[in-house]
């Protein structure tokens, strides 16, 4: 198994992610910013994803109308559609924030956010 940065499950969440995001514009579903936290290691077996809309107020509607269940199903598909090494990293963990609440309570940083 490779390790660190090396990993190919980097390069294919990059692949999903940039699926992801050309799937929202296509469906006209605002998606701020993506993060993702990942070791690709032996020692953890996920990663997550952080899906970050413009508002609070997008971030609760989206819960609410299943936009984010519907975003997570699709992020999974996408997942498999690029043969990612489920076997070794089996659990996909989903964050859902806004980047109005980053910039109020983070001072605008996703480092910080993201820890």
């Amino acid at each position: 198994m490779k390790s660190g940065m090396s990993h190919p499950a980097y390069e294919i969440i990059d692949k999903a992610r940039k699926a992801l995001q050309k799937w929202a514009e296509d469906s006209e579903i605002v998606i701020y910013r993506i993060e993702f936290v990942a070791a690709f290691e032996a020692w953890s077996d996920l990663h997550s994803i952080w899906i970050f809309y413009p508002s609070n107020k997008d971030l609760d509607d989206f819960k609410k109308n299943g936009t984010s269940e519907t975003i997570k199903q699709q992020y999974l598909q996408l997942l498999k559609f690029y043969d990612f090494p489920f076997v070794e990293f089996p659990r996909v963990v989903f964050e859902f924030d806004s980047d109005e609440n980053v910039r109020k309570n983070y001072a605008g940083s996703y480092f910080l956010r993201l820890r």
